[in-house]
């Protein structure tokens, strides 16, 4: 079982005044995409580049990884932890805009999937349906309380 991960994030400013932001995603991303355990990320229209993933003030990152170890490494050190630590000067803060489920070997997640999974998630709080890193459930049995998502 495989472990996926999404994050939608409202920019603070439009694409094109975001320079630096950009250049640093393009960089983790590359990171990422060499870090032990990564799987797959989205890429819109299979353009794997950071504006490729804007939408309006939105940027989404849909990834999956081999285990939540593998995404706890990768998220928490390095590169990836330096742009964590400045995210307050790209993205508006507000609501938990982050949510990890468990997906099976082989299946790779859609953004609608996501939205339903982080709908799930606002409706009904964690379960195996979706969950946060404080969430993380211990068995990956689904969610009683919806019968899909």
């Amino acid at each position: 079982m495989n472990v996926a991960q999404y994050n939608l994030s409202i920019l603070n400013a439009p694409p094109e005044e975001m320079g630096d932001f950009l250049s640093e995603i393009d960089r983790v991303n590359t990171l990422g995409n060499s870090a032990k355990g990564f799987v797959w990320r989205f890429a819109t229209d299979g353009v794997n580049n950071s504006l490729a993933d804007v939408v309006g003030d939105y940027i989404i990152n849909l990834t999956v990884w081999r285990s939540i170890d593998d995404l706890w490494n990768f998220t928490f050190s390095g590169g990836h932890l330096d742009m964590l630590r400045r995210r307050r000067d790209w993205f508006v803060p507000g609501e938990m805009t982050n949510i990890l489920w468990w997906i099976p070997d082989g299946e790779l997640p859609t953004p609608d999937e996501a939205e339903a999974r982080m709908a799930h998630y606002w409706e009904y709080g964690p379960s195996t349906t979706a969950f946060t890193w404080k969430t993380v459930p211990l068995s990956n049995e689904r969610c009683p309380c919806a019968t899909s998502a």
